[in-house]
């Protein structure tokens, strides 16, 4: 039995009904139809949050399981609360490299070209570790101190990707670790 044959033919009007008489302001509450449908759709919605919360959990599990961190010693080391990469299922997000040479762990300051190879490079190394490469890479951030430097990195940059290059976001910042030139983030995916 549906609602109408319950109630009756009812007026969108006559689905409301004073509460009280006596009541000056003519307080309005639901009819049985409206508690239905209310109730409906506190049922229908409790249903739709504890299937999201069963889907999160699941993913969350998933990932929390499927995260690993990824370390060499052909990159420079973490220099602060950080990994050089994690990868979360076939995923890789690889920490922004600056020009810190891996062997002597000593920044090096030189031209923007020599920083930003160095930092390829080092994006490369950790990228081996987990027996990828460049060509993984579908997304990098570059951040610069100088965008009048831009050409100059691009260059240098379009050496590592010949083919296939990744997405490209190229910010100027006020201010980078170390007070280097360059600092590039990537993600990339395995297959």
């Amino acid at each position: 039995m549906d609602q109408r044959q319950r109630h009756g033919s009812l007026s969108p009007a006559a689905l409301w009904q004073p509460a009280l008489a006596c009541d000056p302001l003519q307080v309005l509450r639901p009819t049985p139809v409206i508690d239905d449908v209310i109730q409906n759709g506190v049922d229908t919605m409790r249903n739709i949050l504890l299937a999201s919360l069963f889907v999160s959990l699941a993913a969350g599990h998933a990932l929390a399981q499927d995260r690993k961190v990824i370390s060499t010693p052909n990159a420079p080391e973490a220099i602060g609360p950080y990994s050089q990469a994690i990868r979360a299922g076939k995923t890789i997000y690889l920490a922004g490299q600056i020009a810190i040479d891996p062997k002597t762990k000593e920044l090096m300051k030189g031209t923007i070209e020599e920083e930003t190879k160095l930092v390829l490079e080092n994006l490369q190394a950790v990228l081996a570790a987990e027996g990828l490469g460049m060509e993984h890479i579908v997304s990098t951030s570059v951040f610069l101190k100088d965008l009048n430097e831009f050409g100059k990195m691009n260059g240098v940059y379009a050496t590592f990707f010949k083919t296939n290059p990744p997405a490209r976001a190229t910010v100027e910042v006020a201010r980078l670790p170390r007070d280097v030139k360059v600092e590039i983030s990537a993600i990339a995916v395995a297959p």
